[in-house]
């Protein structure tokens, strides 16, 4: 059986993933169930995008006392494929905090093109963009008196009648 865990851990390192999924498996049917064997298996499960797998072998694998600071990131990860965010962040934020790299490196290590590093990249465009938005908006208004005074008209408005909301749809976009 430990022979099995063995095969299926150097199989692994080798690429061979198939033979080793097969080896692990077989080492878990036969008792071993320490944390490498668990880890493996999911960083298997990880490769093979099966997320819920994943989180359930790397928590048999931490149950066991693993503390591999990639267990993290690949749970984390599939937390976040599997829309529990929560999880995701914990786990993540468990690795960023292990010493082990910063969040901006725990990101840079997904590669340019993976979802939640895309949606990341994303995310900080359209803020910039928005950032960017607000500028012009603010710099016409200085230019333009009378918009100004339009607009801070209006906003009282929508204040008064508890509208707020509708101002930045109607006004402001």
């Amino acid at each position: 059986a430990e022979v099995s865990k063995m095969l299926g851990v150097s199989y692994y390192h080798l690429g061979k993933k198939d033979v080793a999924r097969t080896n692990l498996d077989k080492a878990i049917e036969a008792g071993v169930k320490d944390s490498k064997t668990y880890l493996y298996l999911g960083y298997l499960k990880f490769d093979a995008s099966d997320y819920k797998g994943t989180i359930e072998a790397l928590n048999a694998a931490e149950s066991s006392g693993e503390k591999e600071p990639d267990l993290y990131v690949k749970r984390g990860l599939s937390s976040y494929n599997q829309k529990q965010f929560n999880a995701a962040i914990i786990d993540l934020e468990k690795y960023v905090q292990g010493g082990k790299a910063d969040a901006e490196t725990a990101i840079g290590r997904l590669g340019p093109r993976h979802r939640l590093k895309h949606q990341i990249d994303r995310q900080a465009l359209a803020d910039e963009i928005e950032r960017c938005r607000h500028m012009g908006q603010h710099a016409a208004l200085r230019r333009h008196p009378q918009t100004r005074d339009d607009v801070v008209e209006k906003v009282q408005q929508f204040a008064d009648h508890g509208r707020e909301g509708d101002l930045d749809r109607r006004y402001l976009a």
